[in-house]
């Protein structure tokens, strides 16, 4: 709900402050966009070999990057054959 126009509103302006509202806001556009969601959806893969998170046993790449559980899974060798196959 946005204020009333004639209502005060405090807008801080400390870099911390900035940076605490920011992060607010983008989390909560990010929930608004993946509310509802299935899990089909969600994991949906719009083309082989992107990068994904995923937990690290369940990981597809030799790749996959990361200390913990969830890692950031990769196959670099199919991303430097994209670009090399497009001449760049």
């Amino acid at each position: 709900m946005s204020p009333r126009p004639d209502a005060h509103v405090d807008i801080r302006t400390d870099r911390v402050g900035v940076l605490i509202d920011q992060l607010v806001d983008s989390k909560e556009l990010a929930a608004s966009c993946i509310d509802g969601l299935t899990a089909d959806e969600h994991l949906w893969e719009p083309y082989p070999n992107m990068w994904f998170v995923r937990r690290r046993n369940e990981a597809r790449t030799p790749d996959a990057f990361g200390p913990g559980e969830w890692v950031i899974d990769r196959d670099m060798y199919a991303a430097h054959s994209r670009v090399s196959a497009k001449g760049g």
